[in-house]
C-alpha cells in the first residue's frame, strides 16, 4: 500500500489530486479460501487470524475501507479449485471463526519484551475490557469506553507469554496469543 499512498499524498499536497481534498484508500476484495470447506484452504483458525492481521495491517498503511471477498462460501461445483469458499460463512449459513474475526478484528504485536501494542476496532458502543486467560478462565485486566465501529490503538506493560481477548457487552474477540 505504502506504493500507493505514498504518491498519493504527494499528489494531494502539491495539488495534483483532485478535486482538492485528502482521498482515501480503500482495498476491495481480498480474502483467502477455509478448510473447511475447501480441502486446499487453509485452516479456519489460520484464516480468521489472517484476516484480523490483514484488516491491522492495511490500517497502519492508512486504508480506510476494507471489504472481505466472499460473505457465504460458493458451492464447489464444478469442484473446489473454481470457486471460492473464502466467506466467514459456509454455504449453509454457520458461522466460521472468521465471522467473529471480521466483526471484531483484535490483534496484539510484542514491542518490546514488556510492551504490547493492542489493535481492535470495536463493534458497539460501550465499555471495552480486554481479558488475560488465567487457568481455564478470563480475568480483565483493563477497560475503558468505546463507540461503535472505533479503532482502538494501546499500548500495555505485559511480560512474558499472553493469551488476550477483547469483550464489550455479550460480544467477545477471538483471544489472540503473543510471546
Amino acid at each position: 500500500m505504502a506504493k500507493l499512498s505514498g504518491p498519493l499524498r504527494v499528489a494531494e499536497r502539491t495539488g495534483r489530486a483532485l478535486p482538492r481534498a485528502r482521498k482515501q484508500l480503500w482495498v476491495t476484495e481480498f480474502s483467502w479460501d477455509s478448510n473447511p470447506p475447501d480441502p486446499h484452504g487453509v485452516p479456519a483458525m489460520r484464516h480468521a487470524r489472517w484476516l484480523e492481521q490483514a484488516l491491522y495491517e492495511l490500517w497502519t498503511q492508512g486504508v480506510s475501507t476494507a471489504i472481505w471477498y466472499n460473505v457465504r462460501d460458493a458451492l464447489p461445483i464444478p469442484n473446489y479449485a473454481s470457486t471460492y469458499q473464502s466467506g466467514v460463512y459456509l454455504y449453509d449459513g454457520t458461522p466460521k471463526p472468521a465471522a467473529r474475526a471480521f466483526k471484531f478484528p483484535f490483534v496484539l504485536r510484542r514491542a518490546s519484551s514488556s510492551t504490547l501494542l493492542l489493535w481492535m476496532r470495536a463493534p458497539a458502543a460501550g465499555r471495552l475490557v480486554v481479558q488475560r486467560r488465567v487457568g481455564a478462565g478470563w480475568r480483565a485486566i483493563v477497560s475503558w469506553p468505546v463507540r461503535a465501529g472505533e479503532i482502538v490503538y494501546r499500548r500495555m506493560s505485559l511480560r512474558g507469554p499472553v493469551t488476550l481477548r477483547a469483550r464489550v457487552g455479550s460480544i467477545v474477540s477471538l483471544p489472540f496469543s503473543e510471546r
